[in-house]
C-alpha cells in the first residue's frame, strides 16, 4: 500500500481516557479526558488528539469511533418475527427504550440490530448534534467518519471467543458498568450498573445481579478502561461467578 494512501483511524472516546491509532503511527496515543459526563469534552479531546497526530493522518483518511454508553442510549430488543420494516423496528426500540426510563426523540439517531435470527438484539441511539459536531470535526481536518458505535454495541458486534454455555462481557467505564451475556443462539441479555462507590463495587453488584439470573457463566471478557491485557481472573470476577474462565483484554481492543 501507498504511503500517500487514505487510511483507518480508530479512535476511543471515553470519560477518563481517548485514545487514538493509525497504522502509520508506531504507538496508541493516549490522553486524559475529564472523568465526568460532557459528550462535548470528549469531542474537545478528540480534536486535540487529531492536531498532535495531524503529520500522520492522511488526508481523507476514515476514522472508526467507539465511545462511551454515557454518551449514547442503549436497549435490548426482544425478538419480535413479525417486524421487519424499519419504521416498525424504530418504534419497537423507542418503546424498548422507554422501559429503560429514556425518552427517544427526534433529536436522536436510532439503530437497531439483530445478529442472530430469533435471539434478542440490541439498540442504540446517539443524539443528532453531538453526531453532526464530530462529522464537522473530521470533516474540518479532511478525514471521514465510517462508523461510530457505542462500546456496548461494539461488543455485540465483536468476534470474542466463546465457550460451550454462556459467555459475560464485562465492560468498566469511569461512569457505568454493563454486561452482555451471550450463548450459541446469540445475546441473552443486557445490563448495566452505575460506578456508585468504586468501579469494582459497581461491577460486584451487577455480576452478582446477572449470574443469579442467567445461572452458570462458562467464560468472562473483562474490558476496562485502567486495565492492560493480562492473564488470570481478577478476584471479584471469580467470587462472583465461580468457575467461570477469564480474558482480561486492553482499553484498545476495539482498534484491532
Amino acid at each position: 500500500m501507498s504511503p500517500l494512501w487514505p487510511d483507518t483511524v480508530h479512535v476511543g472516546l471515553f470519560p477518563g481516557l481517548c485514545w487514538l491509532k493509525s497504522k502509520r503511527a508506531e504507538k496508541v496515543l493516549s490522553i486524559a479526558s475529564p472523568p465526568v459526563h460532557d459528550a462535548k469534552a470528549l469531542l474537545d479531546t478528540l480534536a486535540v488528539m487529531l492536531d498532535t497526530e495531524a503529520n500522520m493522518l492522511r488526508k481523507g483518511s476514515k476514522v472508526v469511533v467507539t465511545v462511551s454508553n454515557s454518551v449514547a442510549a442503549i436497549a435490548s430488543l426482544p425478538w419480535q418475527p413479525s417486524l421487519t420494516l424499519e419504521s416498525e423496528l424504530q418504534g419497537y426500540a423507542r418503546v424498548c427504550f422507554e422501559k429503560f426510563g429514556v425518552a427517544i426523540d427526534d433529536e436522536w439517531t436510532i439503530h437497531t440490530e439483530f445478529r442472530h435470527y430469533g435471539a434478542m438484539g440490541l439498540a442504540y441511539a446517539l443524539p443528532n448534534a453531538w453526531l453532526a459536531s464530530l462529522i464537522d470535526l473530521l470533516q474540518a481536518r479532511g478525514l471521514r467518519l465510517q462508523t461510530v458505535l457505542p462500546v456496548t454495541a461494539k461488543a455485540y458486534a465483536h468476534r470474542m471467543l466463546r465457550q460451550a454455555g454462556k459467555s459475560l462481557i464485562l465492560l468498566q467505564e469511569t461512569l457505568c458498568n454493563s454486561a452482555l451475556v451471550v450463548d450459541g443462539n446469540g445475546l441473552c441479555s443486557y445490563d448495566a450498573e452505575p460506578v456508585i462507590g468504586s468501579s469494582q463495587e459497581s461491577s460486584v453488584r451487577l455480576l452478582k445481579r446477572v449470574g443469579a439470573r442467567e445461572g452458570k457463566i462458562g467464560s468472562v471478557i473483562s474490558w476496562a478502561l485502567d486495565l492492560e491485557e493480562k492473564e488470570g481472573t481478577p478476584d471479584f470476577i471469580e467470587d462472583c461467578l465461580p468457575g467461570a474462565t477469564c480474558q482480561v483484554v486492553s482499553h484498545n481492543v476495539w482498534s484491532r
